[in-house]
Formats: C-alpha cells, sequence, structure tokens
C-alpha cells in the first residue's frame, strides 16, 4: 500500500494527467492524509470534495498495479457536514456513524464512553470464559495476574491513550478489574468486612494490597518489590508516556501537526481558542 500511495501523491501522477484535481489543486502529498494497515485504510480530508479526488485518485492509480477497491466495504465518517463523497462512476460512498477499524470502532461523535462500555461489555464474556483457568489452574495466583493484565487489561485499554476516558468510565474499569482480582484471589465482596472490620468504600485498596502482596511472593531480596496498577494508573501513563513521543517527534510526525497545530483543530473550537487567548 505504501507504494501505491507513494505514486498517488509523488511520482507520475503528481502532473494529475486525469484530470481528478479540478481547479482547487488539493494538496496531495500531505503525510497525513491517510492511516496505512495492511490493506486497511482511513483516507482524512478537511472537506467532501477533497476526500471525493483523493479517492478518485486512488481509484486510478490502484488500476495500474492491477488493484480496486471494494466499495462495499468503503464507508464515510461525516463531521459537522452531510455533504457526500464519491467514487470514480459516480457512485456515492455509503455512509455511517460509526465503523471498525483494527479492532476499535470510531464513531462520528468522538464518543468515547460509547466504546469503552462496548469492550467492557466484551471482556464480560472473555472473562466468564476465564472462570475454567481461575478457580481450576494449577497456575500460580501471580501467573494468573498476569494473565489478567495481559488479555483483559489489553482487550480494554488498546489505542485508548489517544482518547480522554471520562473519569466515570474510569471507576467502571477499575472495577472490572477488581472482579478478576477477586476471581483470581479466591474473594468476596465482602472480604474487607469479614477480614477487617472495614467500611465497603476501603475494601477494593484491601484486595489491590492482596493481589500486590502476591506479586511479591518468593521475591529475591535485591528485587525492587512490585506494587500493583489499577487499569487506570496504566491508562494514565500511557497517555502521559504517548504525548511525550510526540513532543519528542520530529514536526512533520502526523500525530504531532494534529496534536500541536491550532489550525488543525475544527473551525468552532479554533475560534473558541483565539477568542479565549487573543495574540
Amino acid at each position: 500500500m505504501q507504494v501505491l500511495f507513494d505514486d498517488v501523491h509523488y511520482h507520475q501522477y503528481d502532473l494529475d494527467p486525469h484530470g481528478l484535481l479540478g481547479p482547487n489543486n488539493f494538496r496531495l502529498g500531505q503525510p497525513s492524509n491517510e492511516v496505512l494497515y495492511a490493506d486497511d485504510t482511513i483516507l482524512i480530508a478537511s472537506d467532501a470534495k477533497a476526500l471525493t479526488r483523493l479517492l478518485n485518485k486512488i481509484e486510478v492509480v490502484s488500476k495500474d498495479y492491477g488493484l480496486s477497491l471494494n466499495k462495499g466495504k468503503c464507508v464515510v465518517m461525516q463531521q459537522n457536514t452531510e455533504e457526500a463523497v464519491y467514487f470514480l462512476d459516480g457512485s456515492a460512498v455509503k455512509t455511517r456513524a460509526e465503523s471498525e477499524y483494527l479492532g476499535c470502532f470510531l464513531n462520528s461523535t468522538c464518543n468515547v464512553p460509547r466504546e469503552a462500555r462496548r469492550r467492557l461489555s466484551n471482556c464480560t464474556f472473555t472473562l466468564k470464559k476465564l472462570d475454567q483457568f481461575w478457580l481450576h489452574s494449577d497456575c500460580t495466583s501471580k501467573f494468573k495476574i498476569e494473565v489478567l493484565n495481559a488479555v483483559i487489561r489489553s482487550k480494554i485499554l488498546y489505542g485508548m491513550e489517544s482518547a480522554e476516558i471520562l473519569l466515570e468510565t474510569l471507576r467502571r474499569i477499575d472495577t472490572f478489574q477488581l472482579k478478576g482480582l477477586r476471581k483470581i484471589l479466591g474473594l468476596t465482596t465482602t472480604f474487607g468486612q469479614m477480614e477487617h472490620g472495614v467500611a465497603r468504600s476501603n475494601d477494593n485498596k484491601l484486595v489491590i494490597d492482596k493481589a500486590t502482596e502476591v506479586l511479591n511472593k518468593d521475591r529475591p531480596r535485591k528485587a525492587r518489590p512490585k506494587q500493583l496498577e489499577t487499569f487506570s494508573d496504566f491508562y494514565s501513563k500511557q497517555k502521559l508516556k504517548a504525548f511525550q513521543d510526540i513532543v519528542a517527534a520530529p514536526d512533520d510526525y502526523p500525530p504531532k501537526r494534529f496534536t500541536m497545530n491550532p489550525d488543525t483543530l475544527c473551525a468552532w473550537l479554533h475560534e473558541r481558542v483565539k477568542n479565549k487567548h487573543p495574540k
């Protein structure tokens, strides 16, 4: 795909022999026009006409490689517009408010809680299937906690470091983690009240402390003690790391261009920021 898009952007099609760009001369060749992963591609443009021109140019170049778009799988998500996007033959690309990409569901309203709820729902089924492993496996509790992180945490938080998850949703995610830890450690929801005579509000911390104790069992003397991270703490660290990587990246790195350039904000937000912080 990279070779194909290289031709789309830079090589013999730069002069636009097919006349697809039109008089407005949409600037192709920008590294933020698309997101490529194998044959799964996202095209990005500021308006429907520009996206149509880019899509049409891809169709033309693809023919030279003996390739064609699967139009049945192509969808467009619109934001702040209802203008259609068209294939080269004049047919419209079907419009969707939500679409799946690499296991993540993108939606036109950037509704992060909806995606988080979907993932938690899927993980409920996965956690239930793991009951056999939690309850009947000869593996140590320490290894089971590592499996919980590798399977459940990954399914919930994969790719979410670029999203702003609300505090209420983070609490639900941590509650889900506690549910898994209780299964692994053989604890009930009244563990804190029965063992320590504490209020239920402090019970969750006792579960984390118990899991931390398990992680440090048989630890070599010179090894640093481990502290079990809640899923929300892990998310916060991943989010900070992602931002640090963006700041340290070259100026032409697409995520940095989107994050640091005020011109990439949607029009109403850009105006709001400008009015609040005038030069």
